[in-house]
């Protein structure tokens, strides 16, 4: 097994597990390999233990891809037919990369495909400007917007992350 030397996040946050602030997974072919066989491995886990296969819910790709992630649903694809080959009823959560409405024609297409179902990961911060932070939780709430998902779309979206 090679040495993993550094992490390469999907975003440039020190969240991602990168200290140098850049998305360097993306467009990295060596990377992405490397997290779509950890991300397979899992899958394959999840389908043999009893205990995991009864509580794990579903495998998300990536956390919070920055923005227009080059080659993110080139990866996404890869993955996923990686995964159905495995545990093909392991629902797969993908990123929505902050583009709602993109990600959902992605999972709209790819589920009308022989693929495992795929669900949007979509966070919604209302936490950290100082007029958000004055705001009461019905405030906060009423700023929602659906109206992001555009007219006719089906896919299914999870809000993973709300504050």
């Amino acid at each position: 097994m090679q040495k993993l030397i550094g992490y390469r996040g999907a975003n440039g946050d020190i969240h991602s597990g990168t200290s140098n602030h850049k998305a360097e997974l993306w467009g990295n072919k060596a990377h992405l390999a490397r997290a779509r066989d950890c991300l397979v491995h899992i899958a394959q886990e999840c389908a043999h233990s009893p205990e995991l296969k009864d509580n794990v819910i579903g495998l998300q790709l990536c956390n919070e891809a920055v923005y227009n992630a080059s080659g993110m649903f080139v990866f996404y694809d890869s993955v996923i037919s990686a995964i159905h080959t495995q545990n093909p009823d392991l629902p797969i959560y993908v990123s929505d990369a902050w583009n709602l409405g993109s990600a959902l024609n992605y999972v709209n297409n790819t589920n009308t495909k022989n693929t495992n179902p795929v669900i949007v990961d979509t966070h919604k911060y209302f936490c950290f400007s100082d007029d958000d932070k004055k705001c009461s939780p019905q405030q906060i709430i009423d700023k929602i917007d659906i109206s992001e998902i555009p007219q006719g779309e089906s896919g299914s979206v999870v809000v993973g992350e709300y504050r």
